[in-house]
């Protein structure tokens, strides 16, 4: 509570922690201290055939596209925070802090990010990275306007076939179980499973700011 009187007086102030699923006692000691569990994340991994197939061709009117450094990254930065701004948990990502975070860090290669085009608009984009020996889906987002159209698969695949080009056989990526865009269903079609689960717990420290509280997993019908 010490940093609570940080925040703004009309927003609510809450404490949030991630336990892994298996661990019975850390679930047991955060429900005593109050926590609610409101949300479940999932490590998927995806083991490569021998044979990758080429990647499919693009939905129609859509070309996929290696980042580009020096220009693309506004376009993409932008591209992710419209996909994410509904997603549980958003927090606007200032341009700056992103650019250090993903482009300015060791092991970014431009060539490993994806990029769906639509004229000259960024619809969609795949950031991808190798940590390791396995290939990382670190962010897949596509605009709320041009989903369902098979965007998203073909950034996966592209993506794995490149890994694979590369001698890299596994892929993983985390993803918000109840994620509301149908994520989850998508990389379970191109070949991934669920592996690990992190559990997401909250609780409200100052409730009272108005924003709308969080419905627990365990209410949910």
């Amino acid at each position: 509570m010490e940093h609570a009187a940080l925040a703004p007086p009309d927003e609510p102030v809450i404490h949030a922690t991630n336990v892994a699923a298996p661990d019975e006692a850390a679930h047991e000691l955060l429900r005593r201290r109050g926590f609610n569990l409101v949300r479940r994340f999932w490590g998927m991994d995806g083991d490569m055939p021998p044979k990758n197939p080429s990647p499919s061709a693009p939905a129609k009117g859509i070309t996929i596209r290696t980042f580009l450094r020096g220009q693309d990254e506004s376009d993409v930065h932008a591209a992710f925070e419209e996909a994410f701004a509904e997603h549980f948990g958003h927090v606007p990502w200032p341009f700056d802090d992103w650019i250090a975070t993903r482009i300015q860090s060791e092991g970014f290669d431009p060539r490993l990010w994806y990029l769906a085009v639509d004229g000259d608009r960024i619809v969609g984009a795949l950031a991808g990275r190798i940590i390791e020996d396995v290939g990382w889906v670190e962010t897949l987002g596509v605009r709320p306007r041009w989903r369902r159209r098979g965007i998203g698969a073909k950034l996966l695949r592209r993506s794995f076939a490149e890994f694979h080009q590369r001698g890299i056989h596994k892929s993983s990526l985390y993803v918000d179980s109840q994620n509301e865009t149908g994520a989850t269903s998508l990389y379970e079609r191109v070949g991934m499973h669920v592996a690990t689960q992190l559990d997401f717990y909250e609780k409200h420290l100052r409730p009272e700011g108005g924003a709308a509280r969080r419905t627990p997993v365990e209410a949910e019908a």
